[in-house]
Parts: structure tokens; sequence; C-alpha cells
């Protein structure tokens, strides 16, 4: 995933660059804005085979980017699928079981280390091509939201799978319908 970031980075960051610029016109067009920051989804799963190897990438990428477009805050919300997820549909792939999990735990620690980087302040940067190359300093993820096939008791969802696509659609249905400033 990451080989084909840096083979395709331009791409990728032209088309991020090209969301957030629609973005930001729109938010500066409007009259009497309440907007004072851009907020960004990033929704993944972490078990491998998609790509999702490259979600802290993709975070940093859209951090990069915005601050070329905009003089406002960034906001990056990542909706992160377990692992369980996954394994609770792995009988369209058996044998994917150890690799799923291995995906997984790698992809936890990594997203756990750079939500610290302001703690350990090691210096990376991560360079896509031979010209562009971004300075990981802040960490990928303002919020950072895991979802998983069971409930906070631990008891799976008849059908995790939907259960945690129903449950991202509605959080952003209700973020974007702004439910806590319904006033304004």
């Amino acid at each position: 995933g990451r080989l084909d970031v840096c083979r395709n980075y331009d791409k990728i960051s032209n088309g991020i660059q090209a969301a957030l610029t629609s973005i930001v016109a729109t938010v500066e067009g409007a009259a009497n804005s309440l907007v004072n920051s851009v907020e960004v989804a990033v929704i993944t799963g972490i078990g491998g085979g998609t790509g999702s190897g490259i979600f802290l990438d993709i975070a940093q990428i859209i951090r990069h980017e915005g601050r070329r477009v905009t003089t406002l805050p960034i906001r990056i919300t990542g909706y992160i699928v377990m692992p369980d997820v996954s394994l609770a549909n792995v009988a369209a792939a058996p044998g994917m079981e150890n690799i799923i999990k291995h995906n997984g735990y790698a992809a936890l620690k990594e997203l756990d280390f750079w939500m610290r980087v302001k703690q350990h302040e090691i210096p990376y940067e991560m360079k896509y091509t031979a010209q562009d190359s971004i300075k990981w300093d802040n960490p990928p993820f303002d919020n950072c939201v895991l979802m998983s096939c069971s409930n906070v008791r631990g008891i799976p969802y008849k059908n995790g799978y939907e259960a945690v696509l129903h449950t991202i659609a509605e959080n952003l249905l209700h973020y974007m319908a702004a439910e806590d400033v319904a006033a304004q």
C-alpha cells in the first residue's frame, strides 16, 4: 500500500487538495459562517488486504495539503474498523485469520506510536517522491474511534459487520446535521 502511495502520490495529493479547496471555498463563501475548522473523516479497516496499511499516510497527507489550502485548522477523525469485524466475516477468505490478527496488531501499534508523537518527539519525514516529503510531527488524527463488532460488554453483535457500517454512517449523519449546535 505504501509503495502505491509513493507511486501515485501526485494523484492522491492533488485529489485531496482539490477536495479540501472545494470545501474551503464553500465555507468561506457562506454568509455569517460559524465554521471555524475543516472536518475530515478517514474511515478504514486495519485487517489488511485492502490498502488499509496506508491509513496513517492518508491522514498525514490530508493534514499537509490542508496547510497548503487554508489557514483554518484541519480536524481529522479516524473511524478505525477493528480486526474482529473482518474476523467475523472471514468465511469468505479461509486461512486469513492469523494475517488479519497480525495486520491489526501492527496497525494498532503504529497508531498508538503516532498518536503520541508529541510525547516522544522522534523526528520522522516520509519521502513520497523525489520532491515530496512530509514531516510527521503531529498525530495523524485529532480524534480516533475504534469500531468493534462487540458491544461495550464484549458481547458480539448478531451481524457485527453491518452494525459497524450502520454505526459509522449514523455517526457521520449526526455530525453533518450538527445536532450539537442545532440552536445556531
